[in-house]
């Protein structure tokens, strides 16, 4: 006879404490659940649960909240590193794009340089797939007139430091090829996570269907979703009326024109050559960066922690380092059964080496934002000498002089530092003899 073991859950607010254990849940303070939630797993045969084996028992165990890029990522160094590591994500078809196009996603070289520490397989289908923006003219240009605000060097950099080259990839393609190489028996679909709770020598998340799984660690990867909101990032939503219609369904492609239609050539060039149905609307959320990424077991990575808007092109390099730098933390406790204090340590270890690069590169990103949104390239002043014809004159606004000098001696730097900074050495078999990448 199988035995059945019944896990039951209650909750009568959003925070409770019982019996050493603390109980988070999804909302705001004032939200009141009812009720019990149960799930009933078949555990072995013969009327005993079936003990795991001495090496199952030394496996670390990571509950990994979403399959996003970096959430993928991690579960796939995870694996090679022999860890038994769930992903729980709500809908794949989401995470692999069936049926909608996601337009294109940059991957650095200090971020392809990751992928091939972890998996060199994978990394060569990704830069297959991808197209090198490495070896072209890259940076700003003004779009109005088509002139260069300024110019960056993304060849020598990598080349120096023997990186893979920056390339662009389909968002769709890069996640399949992810989704793939982690496997079905890791990542788990319709599997949403609603809740989660801490004791000292585990953690335990619920899912929307019932399940109960428990881990030595649980990583919020879902965006800026339940677990970042469960650890007290959560903000009232202010809601405000838009002057016009902010979801197009046809036409789409005209109304760019009209936008768009007084920049210069090349712009209107890429709208017009661009099919409609390749022309996508992605909306941004904007959210603070977050000091504290985690509680006790539970941290955060990616968009979870910082999300970015995409000027510099960084929101998925960064969850993909992010996965790297905890692997590496985790690494120095795996091999051995980790106690409480061990598997916190690690986890704070972590969020301190990763959120000064992160709050640099926010910052910028944010800043980007803001020119864009304030740029004027022009003073124009009026004036009548002799006549009752106005005489208008232009003339360059100091500030886009001043930037442009700062821009031209200081963001070679920093966009060295961008993308070959992360201060990774990639050591020969960390992960193992098959799929390693050495300096």
């Amino acid at each position: 006879m199988a035995s059945v073991q019944i896990l039951c859950a209650c909750t009568s607010s959003s925070k409770v404490q019982q019996q050493g254990s603390i109980r988070y849940r999804y909302g705001y303070p004032s939200e009141k659940m009812n009720g019990r939630r149960c799930s009933v797993r078949v555990e072995g045969g013969n009327g005993m649960v079936v003990p795991s084996s001495e090496e199952e028992k030394r496996k670390l165990r990571v509950l990994v909240a979403g399959g996003g890029i970096g959430g993928l990522v991690f579960a796939l160094a995870a694996k090679h590193k022999g860890y038994a590591v769930k992903v729980f994500e709500k809908d794949l078809s989401a995470v692999r794009g069936e049926g909608r196009h996601r337009g294109p996603i940059q991957l650095l070289s200090s971020a392809l340089a990751v992928l091939e520490a972890i998996d060199q397989s994978v990394a060569w289908k990704i830069k297959e797939a991808g197209c090198v923006t490495a070896n072209r003219t890259n940076g700003l240009a003004d779009g109005l007139s088509g002139e260069w605000f300024g110019e960056f060097d993304l060849l020598t950099p990598a080349s120096k430091k023997r990186l893979p080259l920056t390339l662009v990839i389909c968002r769709i393609t890069l996640q399949d090829i992810l989704v793939n190489a982690v496997g079905p028996n890791i990542l788990r679909n319709k599997s949403k996570v609603v809740d989660f709770i801490q004791e000292p020598s585990k953690v335990r998340v619920m899912l929307e269907n019932g399940e109960q799984h428990e881990g030595d660690i649980l990583i919020g990867a879902d965006g800026i979703w339940f677990v970042r909101n469960s650890l007290g990032a959560k903000k009232q939503i202010t809601q405000m009326l838009a002057m016009e219609r902010c979801n197009v369904s046809a036409g789409k492609k005209k109304r760019l024109l009209d936008l768009f239609g007084n920049w210069c050539n090349e712009v209107i060039a890429l709208i017009s050559e661009t099919p409609e149905n390749m022309i996508l609307q992605r909306d941004i959320y904007d959210r603070d960066m977050i000091n504290t990424w985690g509680i006790d077991r539970v941290t955060l990575l990616g968009d979870a922690a910082h999300p970015m808007q995409p000027n510099l092109g960084q929101g998925g390099c960064m969850a993909i380092e992010d996965s790297y730098q905890l692997i590496l933390e985790l690494d120095k406790i795996a091999k051995h059964d980790p106690d409480e204090s061990e598997v916190i340590s690690a986890l704070r270890r972590y969020e301190k080496k990763r959120i000064p690069r992160v709050k640099v590169l926010h910052t910028a990103s944010r800043m980007a934002s803001k020119m864009l949104v304030n740029y004027q390239p022009y003073i124009e002043f009026k004036f009548w000498p002799l006549s009752e014809n106005a005489i208008n004159i232009q003339i360059k606004h100091p500030g886009i002089q001043v930037a442009e000098a700062l821009f031209k001696f200081t963001f070679p730097q920093f966009v060295s530092w961008m993308m070959a900074g992360h201060g990774y050495q990639f050591l020969q078999n960390f992960f193992n003899p098959l799929s390693c990448f050495s300096y």
